[in-house]
Protein backbone atom coordinates (compact mmCIF):
# COMPACT_ATOMS: atom_id res chain seq x y z
CA UNK A 1 0.00 0.00 0.00
CA UNK A 2 1.00 3.31 -1.20
CA UNK A 3 0.72 5.69 1.89
CA UNK A 4 1.19 8.79 0.52
CA UNK A 5 -2.04 7.97 -2.01
CA UNK A 6 -4.36 7.62 1.08
CA UNK A 7 -6.63 10.07 0.76
CA UNK A 8 -10.34 10.63 1.93
CA UNK A 9 -12.33 13.20 -0.87
CA UNK A 10 -8.67 14.08 -2.50
CA UNK A 11 -7.43 14.98 1.45
CA UNK A 12 -4.23 12.99 2.00
CA UNK A 13 -4.31 11.81 5.11
CA UNK A 14 -0.52 12.29 4.92
CA UNK A 15 -0.55 15.91 5.68
CA UNK A 16 -4.09 15.77 7.57
CA UNK A 17 -2.77 13.98 10.54
CA UNK A 18 0.51 16.39 11.20
CA UNK A 19 -1.27 19.32 10.55
CA UNK A 20 -4.06 18.41 12.99
CA UNK A 21 -1.52 17.45 15.95
CA UNK A 22 0.26 20.57 15.16
CA UNK A 23 -2.91 22.62 15.68
CA UNK A 24 -3.68 20.87 18.82
CA UNK A 25 -0.67 21.52 19.99
CA UNK A 26 -0.69 25.33 19.54
CA UNK A 27 -3.49 24.90 21.71
CA UNK A 28 -1.75 23.60 24.48
CA UNK A 29 -1.60 20.04 23.94
CA UNK A 30 1.75 18.86 25.02
CA UNK A 31 3.74 15.43 25.76
CA UNK A 32 2.63 12.35 25.42
CA UNK A 33 -1.02 13.32 24.48
CA UNK A 34 0.21 14.55 21.13
CA UNK A 35 1.50 11.09 20.56
CA UNK A 36 -1.67 9.71 21.79
CA UNK A 37 -3.50 12.12 19.37
CA UNK A 38 -1.30 11.51 16.50
CA UNK A 39 -2.14 7.64 16.97
CA UNK A 40 -5.77 8.28 17.57
CA UNK A 41 -6.22 10.41 14.12
CA UNK A 42 -4.16 8.09 12.10
CA UNK A 43 -5.86 5.28 13.41
CA UNK A 44 -9.30 6.63 12.91
CA UNK A 45 -8.54 7.93 9.13
CA UNK A 46 -6.71 5.51 8.50
CA UNK A 47 -10.04 2.90 9.75
CA UNK A 48 -11.95 5.21 7.69
CA UNK A 49 -10.59 4.81 4.19
CA UNK A 50 -9.66 1.33 4.72
CA UNK A 51 -13.91 1.14 5.01
CA UNK A 52 -14.57 3.30 2.10
CA UNK A 53 -12.19 1.43 0.01
CA UNK A 54 -13.61 -1.80 0.89
CA UNK A 55 -16.95 -0.97 0.37
CA UNK A 56 -18.00 -1.37 4.10
CA UNK A 57 -19.00 2.45 5.24
CA UNK A 58 -23.01 3.04 4.06
CA UNK A 59 -23.74 4.51 1.11
CA UNK A 60 -25.37 7.20 2.58
CA UNK A 61 -22.19 7.98 5.17
CA UNK A 62 -19.47 7.76 2.63
CA UNK A 63 -20.34 11.25 1.13
CA UNK A 64 -20.55 13.05 4.86
CA UNK A 65 -17.46 11.54 5.63
CA UNK A 66 -15.35 13.11 2.89
CA UNK A 67 -17.72 16.04 3.36
CA UNK A 68 -16.22 16.07 6.90
CA UNK A 69 -12.65 15.39 6.04
CA UNK A 70 -12.40 17.82 3.09
CA UNK A 71 -13.63 20.33 5.81
CA UNK A 72 -10.77 19.09 7.69
CA UNK A 73 -8.03 19.37 4.80
CA UNK A 74 -9.40 23.36 4.07
CA UNK A 75 -8.47 23.42 7.89
CA UNK A 76 -5.09 22.57 7.59
CA UNK A 77 -4.72 24.73 4.29
CA UNK A 78 -5.78 27.46 7.10
CA UNK A 79 -2.95 26.13 9.72
CA UNK A 80 -0.45 26.73 6.54
CA UNK A 81 -1.33 30.80 6.41
CA UNK A 82 -0.93 30.92 10.48
CA UNK A 83 2.25 28.77 11.12
CA UNK A 84 1.82 24.88 9.83
CA UNK A 85 4.61 25.35 7.61
CA UNK A 86 6.97 25.81 10.40
CA UNK A 87 6.89 21.93 11.02
CA UNK A 88 7.92 21.81 7.23
CA UNK A 89 10.62 24.08 7.65
CA UNK A 90 11.94 22.47 10.19
CA UNK A 91 12.03 19.13 8.81
CA UNK A 92 13.36 20.72 5.56
CA UNK A 93 16.38 22.83 7.82
CA UNK A 94 17.11 18.99 9.27
CA UNK A 95 17.39 17.08 6.15
CA UNK A 96 19.41 19.91 4.87
CA UNK A 97 21.40 19.60 8.15
CA UNK A 98 21.77 15.85 7.72
CA UNK A 99 23.08 16.08 4.22
CA UNK A 100 25.17 19.23 5.17
CA UNK A 101 27.03 16.47 7.52
CA UNK A 102 27.10 13.69 5.27
CA UNK A 103 30.88 13.03 4.50
CA UNK A 104 31.10 14.40 0.47
CA UNK A 105 33.46 10.97 -0.44
CA UNK A 106 30.27 8.76 0.26
CA UNK A 107 27.41 11.01 -0.82
CA UNK A 108 28.86 11.06 -4.75
CA UNK A 109 30.40 7.16 -4.38
CA UNK A 110 29.45 5.09 -7.56
CA UNK A 111 27.41 2.90 -7.28
CA UNK A 112 28.93 -0.79 -6.55
CA UNK A 113 32.20 0.58 -5.12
Amino acid sequence: MDVGAVAIGGVSLVFLVPGLVEFAKKLGVRGKWCVVLAFCLAALFGGTWAAIDAGLMPVGAAPWVRVAVIGLGCGVVGLAVTGYYDLSAKLVARFVNAWAAFPAEVAHRPKGE
